[in-house]
C-alpha cells in the first residue's frame, strides 16, 4: 500500500543574525534512501508574530556536491501559488505533490530564494550551500564558496548556514521504511556524528531507513529558550509534537539531548535545577507519548562535554537515569568519547570541549556497537499499531 514517509527534516526556529540576509539563495542537499514516485515539501514558520515570505522554491536532481541536473528541475507550488509564498506565524504549509521518482543513493537539491531576511530558519551541518552573490539562483548552478574549516579555525566554533522555512520532505512509497527521528541540540544539528551515522545506515540498509535531524543549537530537554535567546527553541518535550510526531511513518526516536539542561541549569537553596527526578519524569513522559504513537524510543547518554566538577556529577546522575531502562534502549557514549584522564573528550575529538569535530563524530560512529544499533533498528513497539 502506498504511503507517505518523511525522508528529510530541518527543525525551524526563530532567525538569528548569522543567516545570510535578504536577497539570498540557499540550496539544501538531500540524500535519499527510499524508493518512491512522488515527493512533497512542508514549510513552516516558527515566529510567534511575524509572517514569513519565500519568493521561490525549486527542486531538482543533483550530485552530492550540489551540482544540479537542470532538465529535472520543478518549481514547488503551495496552495497553487508559485511566488511570494506567505507563511503565517506558527503555521505549516504543504506543497502540491510533485511527480518525482527517487531511489536510494539519489540526491535532491531544494533551493529557496528570499528577497527579505527570513524570520524562521533551520540549520544542519554541511548540507546547506549559499552563493556569495546576492540574487535568485534557484535555477542555476553555483559553488559554495564558504570555507567552514577556515571559520572554525578562526573562531573555534563549528559553524553551519541556515535554511529558511523548509521543515520536511515526504516521499510516497510502497515499501516498509524505518523513520528514525534524531532529537538533539547543536551537537546533533552540526551533523558531525549525524552525517556519518546516516551514511553508514544508508549503505548498510538501502531503501529501509530514513534518518531525520531535529537538532537545534542551544536546545534543552525540559526548558524553553530564555526570552533573549529565542533561536534556541522550545523544550524537546514541547517541540516533539511538531518536530517528530507530525512526521509520516516515524518508527523510532533517537534522543541526544541534555547537556544544555546541565550547562544552563542553576543552583537554588543547595540543589541543582532541573533535579534528577524532574529529568526522569521528563524521560517517562516522552516515552509514554512515543509509545502511544507506536514509536520506539532510544537515547544516547549525555556527551562527556567540558563541565565543572559539580555539573559533571549532575551529568553522571542524568546518565544513570538514561541507562536505567527508562527508554526502550540506550547507548552509552562515555566508553566511546570519554578521555578518562582528561575528564572529557580527547583533544582531537572536540574544538571547544562541547562540540564534536568531524574526526570526533566519525570516530563516535565507527566505535558504536553495530549489533546494538541493528537491534534497535529492528525493534518495533507493537501496542497501538
Amino acid at each position: 500500500m502506498n504511503k507517505w514517509v518523511t525522508g528529510f527534516t530541518l527543525p525551524q526556529y526563530i532567525n538569528e543574525p548569522c543567516f545570510g540576509g535578504g536577497e539570498t539563495t540557499m540550496r539544501l542537499i538531500i540524500p535519499i534512501n527510499v524508493y518512491g514516485d512522488r515527493v512533497r515539501i512542508r514549510i513552516s514558520n516558527a515566529s510567534e508574530s511575524r509572517t514569513g515570505i519565500m519568493e521561490e522554491m525549486t527542486i531538482a536532481r543533483c550530485d552530492n556536491s550540489g551540482k544540479i541536473l537542470k532538465e529535472s528541475m520543478e518549481i514547488v507550488t503551495f496552495l497553487a501559488e508559485t511566488y511570494a509564498i506567505k507563511i503565517s506565524p506558527q503555521s505549516c504549509i504543504v506543497s502540491e505533490e510533485i511527480p518525482f521518482e527517487v531511489h536510494p543513493g539519489d540526491f535532491l537539491a531544494v533551493s529557496v530564494y528570499c528577497r527579505e531576511d527570513p524570520v524562521s530558519v533551520g540549520g544542519i551541518g554541511s548540507y546547506v550551500m549559499m552563493p556569495v552573490q546576492k540574487g535568485n539562483y534557484c535555477r542555476e548552478d553555483f559553488v559554495d564558496e564558504n570555507d567552514y574549516h577556515l571559520i572554525e579555525e578562526q573562531y573555534h566554533q563549528p559553524m553551519m548556514w541556515q535554511f529558511p522555512y523548509f521543515h520536511a520532505m515526504d516521499v510516497m512509497t510502497e515499501n516498509e521504511v524505518a523513520v528514525i527521528s534524531c532529537l538533539g541540540d547543536s551537537v546533533t544539528a552540526q551533523a558531525k556524528w549525524y552525517r556519518p551515522l546516516q551514511e553508514y545506515l544508508y549503505a548498510a540498509y538501502p531503501g529501509q531507513i530514513c534518518l531525520t535531524n531535529y537538532g537545534i543549537c542551544g536546545n534543552k530537554f525540559l526548558s524553553d529558550a530564555e526570552g533573549n535567546m529565542p533561536m534556541f527553541g522550545k523544550a524537546v518535550l514541547k517541540r516533539v509534537e511538531w518536530d517528530c510526531f507530525s512526521d509520516y511513518g516515524v518508527t523510532h526516536i533517537l534522543l541526544a539531548i541534555g547537556v544544555n539542561d546541565i550547562g544552563q541549569g542553576r543552583w537554588e537553596e543547595g540543589r541543582f535545577l532541573p533535579t534528577e527526578e524532574e529529568f526522569e519524569k521528563g524521560c517517562l513522559d516522552l516515552k509514554e507519548r512515543a509509545h502511544q504513537r507506536g514509536i520506539v524510543i532510544s537515547a544516547f547518554s549525555i556527551y562527556p562535554a567540558e563541565l565543572s566538577e559539580e555539573q559533571e556529577g549532575i551529568r553522571q546522575k542524568f546518565n544513570q537515569v538514561i541507562k536505567s531502562g527508562v527508554f526502550d534502549a540506550s547507548i552509552d557514549l562515555d566508553g566511546i568519547l570519554m578521555d578518562i584522564e582528561k575528564g572529557g573528550y580527547p583533544e582531537e575529538y572536540s574544538m571547544d570541549g562541547i562540540h564534536l569535530t568531524e574526526y570526533g563524530g566519525a570516530c563516535m560512529i565507527r566505535d558504536l556497537n553495530k549489533e546494538e544499533v541493528k537491534r534497535i533498528i529492528y525493534m518495533r513497539y507493537k501496542k497501538n499499531i
